[in-house]
């Protein structure tokens, strides 16, 4: 049965046909008032006209119109994916990708993500572009919030001293109504320039709404086996949060932020890995990359990541018995598998001994938490299996 954010998705699709136009959520965060709406109220009325979808019951993705995946390779229809983000604005920022979550005691919204920029739907920009992209959201957020948001970091003076600089730089606002986290992210090249990766605001109507969970986080073992399910011959791990990696080819990154996320440490999300996993603008990560980013992270994070095969042949291929060995082992113990086919990486979260199944996941949205496959067509289709295995 469809959801409710589901049906009145379907409505705001309709609507979007129409030509509406853009939503500007400024009174409503300025007042508070957006976090005291139910998601149906939210979905019925602010974002009917805008092109979204469901990632699970409690969260939406607001999508931008144009994204790097849907134009050529041009180089200024690329650039031309800043300017047709206007379906979700506060002032003049505008916004693409947007994250909203509701809260599944109360059914309150409880935060929301926008992008402002993100390297894996709009393209790469210069150092020039990134600096001016920051610039124009604290002035619009300054303005929205009558505030001055004040720079995170303890050392520079101000925003001229860390718009346009590698790493990650943090703006905060917070008034009786709300609050908000402004985040910028570069990589710093070798030739002295930055790659800038992605400018993303995070709002809520309190610090905690908006917090998310990191190296501490992490959790033990013991907790894994709560989340194994069995259901007659199925066995599966539930509660693995989904993530929708939209246009992007961030299937890898994507599915390793879904297996932090179930740990607990979902301030890891697909853009950071992305950034630390250099995935490629274009789509597509490197398991190498993966791997090595992985090994650093571990002992920050209190994990043990793990490769228990590589098919010799790089089409795939590995013994279903192999497979089979390796999915009930880590499932049992409550740790999804992350498995790598042909230009795709998803998870395995199951199996059935009864019909010689395995279920994966991919990071596609609502509809792709749990689907089942032959076991002997999976283990053909096998290029490499990985695990992340909490060491506390």
């Amino acid at each position: 049965m469809a959801s409710k954010c589901s049906l009145f998705c379907v409505t705001a699709l309709l609507a979007s046909s129409l030509g509406l136009s853009a939503v500007d959520l400024s009174s409503e965060l300025a007042s508070g008032s957006i976090w005291r709406k139910d998601r149906q109220n939210v979905c019925s009325t602010d974002f009917v006209g805008l092109r979204y979808m469901p990632i699970d019951d409690y969260t939406i993705r607001l999508c931008p119109r144009l994204t790097v995946a849907e134009a050529d390779n041009n180089a200024q229809k690329k650039k031309a994916s800043l300017k047709a983000k206007s379906d979700l604005t506060i002032g003049k920022l505008e916004f693409g990708e947007t994250i909203v979550r509701w809260n599944r005691d109360s059914n309150d919204t409880m935060n929301m993500l926008g992008l402002v920029y993100n390297r894996g739907d709009d393209g790469e920009i210069t150092k020039a572009e990134f600096a001016k992209l920051i610039k124009k959201s604290i002035k619009e957020l300054d303005a929205m919030t009558s505030k001055v948001g004040y720079v995170r970091e303890s050392k520079g003076k101000g925003d001229e001293d860390h718009v346009g600089l590698p790493g990650l730089r943090h703006w905060y606002w917070e008034w009786a109504d709300g609050v908000l986290l402004l985040e910028a992210s570069a990589t710093e090249m070798e030739n002295g320039e930055i790659r800038p990766e992605f400018i993303r605001l995070k709002m809520g109507p309190t610090p905690e709404a908006i917090a998310t969970g990191g190296a501490d986080n992490f959790s033990s073992g013991k907790w894994m086996q709560q989340n194994v399910k069995k259901e007659g011959g199925k066995v599966y791990i539930a509660g693995i949060p989904m993530v929708d990696q939209g246009q992007k080819g961030y299937c890898a990154v994507a599915t390793v932020a879904r297996v932090f996320a179930y740990y607990g440490a979902d301030a890891v999300d697909q853009h950071a890995l992305a950034q630390l996993c250099d995935t490629l603008t274009e789509g597509g990560t490197y398991v190498h990359l993966i791997e090595k980013a992985l090994n650093d992270m571990g002992k920050q994070f209190h994990f043990l990541p793990q490769i228990l095969c590589y098919s010799y042949n790089c089409k795939g291929g590995i013994p279903s018995n192999q497979l089979k060995d390796f999915v009930e082992s880590y499932v049992n113990n409550g740790a999804p598998v992350i498995w790598t086919i042909d230009g795709h990486m998803r998870m395995i979260i199951g199996y059935n001994k009864s019909t010689n199944e395995i279920y994966y996941s991919d990071s596609w949205g609502q509809g792709h938490e749990m689907k089942p496959m032959s076991l002997n067509k999976a283990a053909k289709m096998t290029i490499c299996l990985h695990v992340i295995v909490p060491t506390r």
